[in-house]
């Protein structure tokens, strides 16, 4: 009896904060990486240093300081503490309340399949 090949996950492209790099499709695609491969990242600082590893240039560098902070006991190396702080760094807020702004003008108007495609 055989059993079907599994899925295989590209790892994500490397992230380099430069204008147009979408943060949240980029950490979506890490997270869902992370979630198929778990075997792979067993301790919290492995999987911290895999995600550094993805970074180039500005974002490498605001690892590497993160990193520095943790070794200088100003806050633990855990995975909640680095999500919460790439989050805070590299998020883009603007778009998401650009969306919310758009979402908000959306009205019914006589259809309901035209209304949620709009949504």
């Amino acid at each position: 009896m055989e059993f079907p090949k599994g899925i295989k996950i590209r790892e994500p492209k490397r992230f380099e904060v430069k204008p147009g790099d979408d943060f949240d499709t980029w950490w979506t695609l890490v997270q869902v990486y992370i979630e198929d491969q778990l075997e792979k990242f067993p301790k919290d600082e492995r999987t911290i240093d895999w995600i550094g590893c993805l970074r180039d240039r500005y974002a490498a560098g605001w690892h590497i300081q993160w990193l520095k902070r943790t070794l200088n006991g100003i806050y633990p190396k855990s995975m909640t503490e680095y999500i919460n702080a790439l989050k805070l760094r590299f998020e883009e807020r603007d778009a998401k309340d650009k969306v919310y702004t758009d979402l908000e003008k959306v009205r019914y108007e006589g259809c309901i399949c035209y209304m949620c495609t709009k949504i």
